[in-house]
């Protein structure tokens, strides 16, 4: 056969989802304990819970929105034209020309990496460091942050296929349930059946936390059952993608619920939680292979953590979940989910909370604290 190439059609996550239903048929799988995603992932897992209610039990969606923002599609389609613009596009088909549009791949990679980052942790880790001794007031690689962007961008230019990203991005431009309940979003997310875990993060600014709870509201308006964490970490969107012990303590609870649920057991070795340093920056030394970098200004702050499990963390000792409640109404409760403070009563009595009613759900030999506050309307 021949590579599609531009041939490939513009496809939908509904017609992912339709898809994966398809392969669950073939292998005999009937129903899905957990669907789990994190920004298009997350739509993935979302979009699960309405076209196939009975066929999942429960849906984790992570730092997503249930459309894009008018940002969000900007950033797309400049991404997209970087690509479509590079000479060796090709209209799609330039494999057949023995070549890839890797100069648009790499512009659109820089893009897009800048805005799965935070600011702070930009900032943090690379500053206004330079490379040489002084400004070369010209417009070669200067600044670090320059460097790292390049370097992702190359690197991801050799791996990436062209034509699969203009189809994710087109993908996530066309992600709207509330399209056809004409905007109204709780309708839309009516059919849905699962339980759900929304996470988002406070440092994420492409999908921040207000867009997770527009999806949190609509699924409590719903009288679905939902909990919401949203996670203070520094590394902006990216954060669903690393190790950050407290959004793997969010996540790990909810899926030994799962487990439990399904008949699977409990849990048999701690939870292992790795360092919490980018992935992307863990393969990336501001010194190697760049001998001119200037010595005291490039600081050693890639270097990868050991494993630890949470036992061992003192990390865990502090709170870095917050409650929130954001979604106050006379119909909806904010909903909620805290996991790795160190003590129950760290939080207070629950009644001084700012919720209607909370249900707790206190394993302490887990160091685990859950509350849960469910829309009240008509119980």
């Amino acid at each position: 056969g021949r590579i599609y190439g531009a041939d490939f059609p513009v496809v939908t996550v509904e017609d992912w989802v339709a898809s994966q239903a398809r392969l669950m048929d073939r292998l005999g799988i009937e129903r899905l304990a957990v669907a789990m995603g994190g920004s298009l992932g997350g739509m993935q897992a979302l979009q699960w819970t309405l076209d196939f209610p009975d066929r999942i039990a429960h849906a984790i969606v992570i730092a997503a929105a249930p459309k894009l923002s008018t940002q969000n599609i900007a950033f797309n389609d400049v991404a997209r034209q970087a690509i479509v613009s590079d000479p060796d596009f090709h209209g799609g088909n330039f494999y057949a020309m023995k070549t890839v549009p890797a100069r648009g791949l790499k512009l659109a990679r820089m893009l897009g990496h800048i805005t799965y980052l935070s600011e702070d942790l930009l900032g943090e880790k690379f500053g206004r460091d330079i490379k040489g001794d002084d400004y070369g007031f010209n417009y070669d690689v200067e600044f670090e942050i320059e460097s790292y962007l390049r370097y992702q961008g190359d690197k991801f230019a050799q791996v990436f296929d062209a034509n699969t990203y203009l189809i994710m991005t087109k993908a996530l431009d066309y992600f709207d349930p509330a399209r056809e309940t004409g905007g109204d979003f709780a309708k839309a997310v009516a059919p849905a059946k699962a339980g759900f875990l929304v996470a988002s993060f406070t440092s994420d600014w492409r999908f921040p936390p207000e867009r997770s709870r527009e999806i949190v509201k609509a699924l409590v308006k719903g009288g679905k059952d939902v909990s919401y964490a949203e996670i203070d970490a520094p590394h902006g969107h990216d954060a669903f993608l690393l190790d950050d012990v407290h959004y793997h303590r969010v996540v790990a609870a909810y899926m030994d619920n799962v487990a439990q649920e399904a008949g699977a057991g409990g849990r048999t070795k701690p939870l292992i939680v790795g360092g919490t340093e980018l992935e992307e920056m863990k393969g990336y030394s501001a010194t190697a292979d760049r001998p001119h970098a200037r010595r005291g200004q490039v600081k050693r702050r890639w270097r990868a953590q050991p494993a630890r499990t949470d036992e061992q963390d003192p990390r865990c000792q502090q709170p870095r979940l917050r409650l929130r409640s954001h979604l106050r109404d006379e119909q909806v409760a904010a909903v909620a989910l805290l996991l790795g403070v160190g003590q129950a009563d760290r939080l207070g009595p629950l009644e001084s909370l700012p919720l209607p009613r909370l249900e707790a759900t206190v394993h302490r030999d887990d160091v685990r604290v859950a509350h849960r506050a469910q829309r009240l309307a008509g119980k």
